[in-house]
């Protein structure tokens, strides 16, 4: 019996197999800051980590093939003409990010830290092996990358470990120029960190009574956690201009906040919806929507959908 790839089962018992022929769909599309969608771009596909270029020309995803197999392959697509070539053909690929210069992608891989060029030249090399996946979240104009860290690798896998946030220094293609160090390891899980367009800051959401909020604080060195999201909120964007930062709320709306900073200080407005953010059911987690240079438009990922469930009667027999 062979399933159409992707097949993800939903239900089994000895008689009966109810199964899904094709993961969750989704559509990139831009949006202005009402939710108007102003441009499709490119086709369908099963999309679940996304990443865009600094100049907003293109982006990276990853694409799902089978929830039983550990693969995620990274394509690059153009966000105004929408091809999608395979850029990283190999691995369990996550969480791309781009160099501050358009050049280099770093991800993570089944290996740890790994950094490929943009223009698809030469293979995929492992710059902080690790001996689980990590996921790189942002990458600064001062040469830091931030990435979500699990334990400290050498211990048995268990999913209740805490999450932290890590920082390590590196060139301007993406070799480590010095050791990995927590930016924020305390009890309860913080994670997917992003800076602020000068770098300075970075805005990060943590878990610590089961509801994630969105909080901001200073770097390298931090100095006071400030609470900017109201009855929860994850998946933290600045905007590329600077004072404001976007997140998604626990309702599905894209929540946006003002700030009047100055170096180790910052006014927090009262949070503010934009508009109900649609999301596919394969990017839960994270922001999953970038944002454009001037702040005005967002690349999201618009559910598409589904085509219904099939159902195999006596699907043993069919084993033999």
């Amino acid at each position: 019996m062979v399933l159409a790839d992707p097949a993800w089962t939903v239900a089994v018992s000895p008689s009966v197999l109810l199964y899904d022929p094709a993961p969750a769909l989704s559509q990139l599309a831009w949006v202005d800051r009402n939710g108007k969608v102003l441009q499709l771009v490119g086709d369908p596909a099963p999309f679940g980590f996304t990443n865009m270029s600094p100049d907003g020309s293109r982006v990276v995803v990853t694409v799902s093939t089978n929830t039983a197999i550990p693969v995620s392959p990274l394509w690059m697509l153009d966000t105004q003409r929408g091809p999608r070539n395979r850029f990283v053909a190999d691995g369990g690929n996550t969480s791309p990010v781009w160099s501050p210069d358009g050049q280099t992608v770093l991800f993570g891989s089944d290996k740890g830290l790994t950094r490929m060029a943009t223009s698809g030249v030469g293979d995929p090399d492992v710059v902080y092996p690790f001996p689980r996946r990590i996921n790189p979240t942002d990458w600064s104009r001062r040469g830091f990358v931030l990435f979500n860290q699990v334990g400290l690798g050498t211990e048995p896998f268990d999913r209740s470990t805490e999450m932290n946030i890590m920082m390590l220094r590196v060139t301007r293609d993406g070799k480590p120029a010095g050791d990995a160090t927590p930016y924020l390891q305390k009890p309860g899980a913080q994670s997917y960190a992003h800076f602020s367009p000068d770098g300075g800051w970075v805005a990060y959401e943590e878990s610590a009574s089961g509801q994630s909020e969105v909080f901001i604080d200073t770097f390298p060195e931090r100095h006071s956690a400030i609470q900017i999201s109201t009855n929860g909120g994850f998946g933290a964007r600045w905007n590329p201009r600077g004072g404001e930062v976007f997140y998604r709320s626990p309702a599905g709306k894209l929540m946006a906040v003002s700030l009047k900073m100055d170096r180790n200080s910052a006014e927090v407005s009262t949070p503010r919806e934009l508009f109900m953010l649609p999301v596919s059911t394969l990017a839960a987690n994270g922001s999953q929507y970038d944002v454009s240079a001037d702040g005005n438009r967002f690349l999201i990922q618009a559910p598409v959908k589904k085509a219904p469930l099939e159902l195999i009667t006596n699907w043993q027999t069919l084993l033999k």
